[in-house]
């Protein structure tokens, strides 16, 4: 028997098998579901689905991955991945089946891509200073939102420990309208009165498009703060009229 002969029995012998698994009503559809795409750090869900079969089988669920940690599911029809420092990368799914008919079908794969998790920079950050200083890193901070038009810039302002009611906001919004006057559209610019610390504190953010903006972190609770009281402003007594 010719070796032609003999490959040609054996793909038809493997197509006579690969159709009796697909038509065999003993044997299920299988059906993977996942995203296509997921941001690093965040789970991800794989699902098997099967239709049809003999309903007289309850079905094993053996799951492994390419990358991540399984958080949960294994041994179900569904698991949920974590993704963390998977950025870059994918994560395929495999799913062996047990329970049915070994000619069935019982392996399936899924992939899904994970995009690298974009983080906010701080870009500055400063106490007590003098004009000089400060000016020269609101520059730099102004240059840095110039050289990327896609990023926002976020002024973190903390009140100090002791100072004024309300004095991080202005701080805040005196930095702003500084940077908008170095030609900063404003709507790139985002304040935050942050609450206290020690000193009255700027911090000065990069925020990427997707990233998730900085979260305050006062390190002085409000009921330690100890207000200064302002003095009165003076007024000029307004001159009487003399009668004529």
């Amino acid at each position: 028997m010719s070796k032609r002969i003999v490959t040609f029995a054996f793909c038809f012998l493997l197509a006579v098998a690969t159709s009796n698994a697909q038509t065999n009503p003993k044997c299920p559809t299988l059906e993977m579901s996942s995203p296509d795409l997921a941001v690093e750090g965040t789970d991800i869900t794989f699902t098997m689905k099967l239709a049809g079969g003999d309903q007289s089988v309850t079905p094993t669920f053996n799951w492994s991955i390419s990358a991540g940690k399984i958080k949960q599911g294994q041994g179900t029809s569904s698991i949920v991945v974590d993704t963390t420092d998977l950025g870059g990368q994918t994560v395929t799914a495999t799913v062996d089946i047990g329970g049915f008919d070994p000619a069935c079908d019982r392996t399936k794969s899924a992939t899904s891509s994970i995009d690298k998790k974009v983080e906010p920079l701080k870009s500055d950050e400063y106490s007590s200073t003098t004009i000089k200083l400060e000016t020269d890193r609101l520059d730099r901070f102004a240059i840095a939102l110039m050289n990327d038009p896609m990023v926002q810039g976020y002024i973190m302002a903390y009140g100090g420990r002791v100072g004024q009611t309300g004095e991080a906001q202005v701080l805040a919004d005196r930095t702003k309208k500084y940077l908008v006057e170095r030609g900063i559209d404003e709507t790139r610019l985002v304040t935050v009165d942050s609450g206290f610390r020690e000193q009255l504190t700027t911090e000065l953010w990069i925020v990427p498009p997707g990233a998730t903006p900085p979260e305050p972190q006062p390190t002085v609770d409000p009921s330690e703060v100890k207000p200064i009281k302002q003095e009165p402003k003076k007024t000029t007594p307004t001159p009487k009229r003399s009668k004529p």
